[in-house]
């Protein structure tokens, strides 16, 4: 019995050491691996920010644009998630700018206040922020440190298209829906106004109207059933109101025509209109990386060194071909059109001679 109880005890000694061992060896493993990985990372030239709740294709627009500049200038690049640091962006910058990158790429506006708050402090670090200047919690103040670049988009243009766009695919009433806290849109609106104008200045006898319903998506008791639904087409550039739109039953039929920079899914969306997000970001980097560029200052991509991008969805704009589009951002271009997109000069100063424009104004 003892000689039992003894080869049990043996036993049990044993199988401790050996998992032990295993715990060991395994650990050792993950640290191998993860300083492996850490000095390849820290190799990196370009650190890319991301988190996963981003549209997926506007970020691996936004990706590819850093390939191909990495590519080109023969750079190494990384991609870190917040996802991976807490959800915390700040957790994150710090983490990264500890790999000391010679540039900080930001995708999209949600980093805006985390640069505007840190970018002093790391000021021999290079930063790029996509569609937005950095601004503080509120957006009551924006500023752009000497090591920054912000990449922003004459959306008016992006607007013009759209208006363009609906009027000679035969539509005569338009809806636009701006979202008056949103520079974006506003600027967006601008743009569909002289578009819309445009567009119909070209056929004789055309009556288009265009209506413009304001802050659907914020105002508490403010709802899309306010859109007339004898509307032929819908534009704008909420990702909410598009989702109010196909929820209900009376304008979910009407086509929608989306400003932005997502890709939505939803079935009324009959058109989708942006910039080459992918050339922006590219022409960028090359820039800084050249010093083409100085940094600390805006930088508004517009037709003249970008694109602005037509996606048709369904058969509902098949008529209006790529030539169409691209003649016309050439005019843009080429200052054959002007288009303004200045929102301090008001509505009456466009000089709209060529369709009826009705603000429906919801009152604050």
């Amino acid at each position: 019995m003892k000689f039992i109880k003894f080869h049990k005890n043996i036993m049990a000694v044993v199988t401790g050491l050996l998992i032990l061992v295993i715990v060991i060896f395994a650990v050792t493993e993950i640290m191998y691996n993860r300083k492996k990985e850490d000095k390849k990372i820290r190799k990196c030239d370009i650190a890319v920010l991301t988190y996963d709740d981003i549209d997926k294709d506007y970020f691996s627009q936004v990706r590819r644009g850093v390939v191909s500049a990495a590519k080109e200038q023969n750079l190494t690049y990384h991609i870190f998630s917040v996802d991976d640091y807490g959800d915390s962006y700040e957790d994150t910058l710090k983490k990264v700018l500890e790999r000391k990158p010679v540039l900080v790429v930001m995708p999209d506006a949600t980093f805006a206040e985390t640069l505007y708050n840190y970018q002093h402090q790391y000021e021999n670090t290079e930063f790029v922020l996509v569609g937005a200047v950095p601004h503080n919690a509120d957006n009551t103040d924006s500023e752009i440190g000497k090591n920054v670049i912000s990449v922003t988009f004459d959306d008016a243009e992006c607007g013009f298209t759209a208006g363009y766009t609906a009027v000679q695919n035969g539509y005569d009433k338009l809806a636009f829906v701006c979202d008056d806290d949103d520079s974006r849109s506003v600027h967006y609106y601008y743009g569909y106004l002289q578009g819309a104008d445009y567009a119909a200045s070209l056929e004789q006898n055309r009556k288009v109207s265009v209506s413009v319903y304001h802050n659907l998506e914020t105002e508490e008791n403010s709802s899309v059933k306010t859109i007339d639904p004898s509307t032929e087409v819908i534009t704008t550039s909420s990702d909410k109101i598009i989702k109010k739109l196909a929820d209900d039953t009376e304008l979910q039929k009407i086509p929608v025509i989306y400003l932005g920079d997502n890709t939505l899914n939803y079935k009324n969306i009959s058109a989708m209109i942006n910039n080459d997000i992918e050339l922006s970001v590219k022409n960028v980097i090359i820039s800084v990386k050249r010093q083409d560029v100085d940094t600390g200052n805006e930088i508004t991509n517009d037709v003249t060194n970008n694109t602005i991008v037509l996606n048709k969805i369904g058969k509902v704009f098949e008529d209006i071909d790529d030539k169409e589009i691209n003649e016309l951002v050439s005019k843009m271009k080429h200052k054959e059109i002007t288009v303004i997109g200045d929102a301090s000069i008001s509505i009456g100063e466009l000089d709209l001679n060529h369709i009826t424009y009705t603000d429906n104004k919801v009152i604050r």
